[in-house]
């Protein structure tokens, strides 16, 4: 029996049981969890487990895009990062929302891929079962790595790196809200115990587009096996990390982390 796992943003119990009846009626093995929104506790991490499992086939999440707070938004974000970062494939990601007016653009990059569907789609059952038996794509080879680690006790980190090839040093920017507190260098996978920073620099300004961007930077030597980490409190809407340039023509990677109404 296929597996599914519902998030609900909406703080909604008949909208989650009739969904929940509903995929049991088409033969799916469903359960979930009522969305928490404390990233100081790192709440959005307690279904983690559950969506990582390579048993669950799809990850449905119900939510109305008008009232998402950036908190919510990043919080998701954090959530798929790592869940793709413990399953080589998947879950497909279908996207309930109660206008069906919703496009992909709307969420965060890592849930582009979200199958969306109104929430009162006729043959609901039938879609999430498609769902279900759908092959979850290939995972897209980047140039970088992109690691979350995250505990109540020390607080929400990003780790970035080159996949392949080395940087000369290493940028990381929050826009619009949120904040970097701290940085460090060190082996790829771990939070370092204390590190040497080349050049670090705090409080850089950086502006793409109209979104300007406030970013911190060393100019570590990092290869495939080294990163740069940054702790952030708050909740940004965009993320820009790339490697160090001193120019304006640096290469910088952007990841949308907020929901737009």
């Amino acid at each position: 029996m296929k597996q599914v796992w519902v998030t609900s943003l909406d703080q909604d119990p008949a909208v989650v049981g009739a969904l929940l009846a509903t995929a049991k009626q088409y033969g799916l093995a469903a359960d979930g969890h009522f969305w928490t929104d404390d990233l100081r506790k790192i709440a959005w991490k307690a279904p983690l487990e559950r969506i990582a499992d390579p048993a669950i086939a799809v990850w449905i999440i119900i939510g109305s895009i008008k009232t998402i707070p950036a908190s919510v938004g990043f919080g998701l974000t954090l959530l798929a990062l790592s869940a793709a970062r413990l399953r080589e494939r998947g879950p497909v990601v279908v996207w309930l929302e109660r206008t069906g007016s919703m496009t992909a653009a709307q969420l965060p990059t890592p849930l582009q891929s979200a199958i969306i569907l109104p929430l009162t789609s006729p043959a609901l059952g039938a879609k999430l079962v498609a769902a279900a038996n759908t092959p979850p794509a290939a995972p897209v080879m980047a140039p970088y790595r992109l690691a979350v680690h995250a505990h109540e006790g020390y607080g929400t980190w990003l780790e970035v790196g080159p996949a392949a090839a080395s940087w000369a040093g290493s940028l990381v920017g929050v826009a619009p809200e949120g904040q970097i507190v701290f940085q460090g260098v060190g082996p790829a996978g771990q939070l370092p115990q204390k590190a040497v920073l080349a050049y670090p620099e705090q409080g850089l300004q950086l502006r793409l587009g109209e979104t300007e961007y406030i970013a911190w930077a060393v100019r570590n030597l990092l290869t495939a096996a080294d990163s740069h980490f940054v702790k952030i409190d708050g909740a940004p809407g965009s993320l820009l990390f790339g490697p160090y340039a001193a120019d304006e023509d640096a290469e910088v990677f952007v990841l949308k982390t907020s929901c737009d109404p």
